[in-house]
């Protein structure tokens, strides 16, 4: 009796005049049929996309969620550099609740597809206590203190700078000159990355691996985002905010564009901070301990 209601969601879901809202009804009844699950998968998954309203992509993350199918998961991490900020951590979540759905995120994780910072503190622990063993050596090995950043280096040959004593004085020039295009410090400098008045309690040791390598812990929502629209311009920021028509990007002079869903041809997330590498050009251990301690005083 209920194969001629299958048969309609099959007409409806391949209907591309019908409204994506109701053919996403005509698929989520499609994934409860053994036979016919793997024509839902496909739709859903390409509704992941930053032309597609938020809510509706949310939907569509939910459906594949609660589908069982091992072609759903691998659905869900192809979708991953497609992702917005927003919808990247229920992205993970979901990738996480079934086992052999993890399995292959761990790989992802392994051969740098997804990078060790997308993961915070509760995802992280997740895979290090995973039950299956692989993924937890995945883990070890990505999040472990073995991990050896490309600015290692660096960080090594500036880190007599914690020995010296700081002069902020000296350091709110450095911050003026370096920081201050970027991050806020009370009435001065540019709100881009995070407000610098929240480092004040951070060990002089993280400060100064965050100037020297500031893709080794980028936080939350200060992922980099690169959005290419539908006449060819492309724009490179991060996400500041999403609604279900329109993406608001904020770009790295500080200005924000609304970027409607229709124009936006992609939006590709990196797992890289919009800061730049480097700033250490042209600076001495002495002055990197001025600018912590500038960083350190309330």
């Amino acid at each position: 009796q209920a194969t001629p209601v299958f048969h309609e969601a099959q007409r409806r879901l391949a209907d591309t005049t019908i409204a994506a809202p109701e053919r996403l009804v005509a698929a989520e009844l499609l994934l409860r049929h053994p036979d016919l699950k793997g024509e839902a998968i496909p739709f859903l998954a390409a509704g992941i996309a930053p032309q597609s309203a938020l809510t509706f992509q949310q939907d569509c993350l939910r459906a594949l969620q609660g589908s069982e199918d091992p072609r759903a998961g691998a659905a869900l991490l192809e979708r991953w550099s497609m992702a917005g900020a927003s919808l990247r951590p229920a992205l993970l979540d979901a990738m996480l609740s079934r086992a052999d759905w993890t399995r292959p995120l761990a790989q992802a994780l392994d051969a740098g597809g997804i990078a060790p910072t997308a993961f915070d503190a509760a995802r992280r622990g997740r895979l290090l206590r995973h039950a299956d063993p692989a993924v937890r050596a995945v883990a070890e090995k990505a999040f472990g203190a073995g991990l050896r950043s490309p600015r290692a280096d660096v960080v090594t040959k500036y880190r007599d700078a914690l020995q010296k004593t700081g002069e902020a004085g000296h350091g709110a020039a450095h911050y003026t000159r370096l920081c201050a295009t970027c991050h806020r410090r009370g009435d001065e400098g540019r709100d881009i990355g995070p407000d610098l008045k929240s480092v004040i309690q951070h060990p002089p040791e993280k400060l100064l691996v965050n100037i020297l390598d500031p893709n080794a812990d980028v936080q939350p929502g200060f992922h980099a985002f690169q959005a290419t629209l539908t006449g060819g311009e492309e724009l490179y920021g991060i996400i500041a905010a999403e609604t279900g028509n329109s993406v608001l990007l904020k770009l790295a002079d500080g200005s924000v564009r609304t970027l409607l869903r229709s124009q936006i041809e992609s939006l590709r997330g990196s797992d890289l901070s919009l800061m730049p590498e480097g700033l250490e050009a042209g600076l001495t251990s002495q002055d990197l301990a001025d600018l912590i301690a500038f960083l350190k005083t309330p």
